[in-house]
């Protein structure tokens, strides 16, 4: 008796790709779209001097700084493909 068992073939690996790394990371960019808020802030210097920045709020999700970190990455490629949002005022 031999056994006749397949290898796994191309669109068996293409469909484990796209459910183990294409559709967990649509989501997380999607949350992050949805939960981030790009602020304006100014610090004012002890010199007197006004420094402007933009920095990232997530008003859906509260103050803890947890998601700062968890949205940290995705937050550093926003800032890379999407310099306009993020440029001092």
């Amino acid at each position: 008796m031999t056994s006749d068992h397949k290898k796994p073939g191309v669109a068996f690996w293409a469909t484990v790709v796209v459910i183990g790394v294409l559709i967990p990371t649509a989501i997380y960019v999607g949350a992050y779209a949805w939960v981030i808020e790009p602020v304006s802030v100014v610090a004012h210097l002890t010199s007197g001097e006004k420094h402007r920045f933009v920095v990232a709020r997530y008003p859906r999700l509260g103050q803890s700084s947890i998601w700062r970190t968890f949205f940290g990455p995705a937050n550093q490629l926003d800032r890379l493909v999407r310099p306009y949002v993020w440029q001092k005022d």
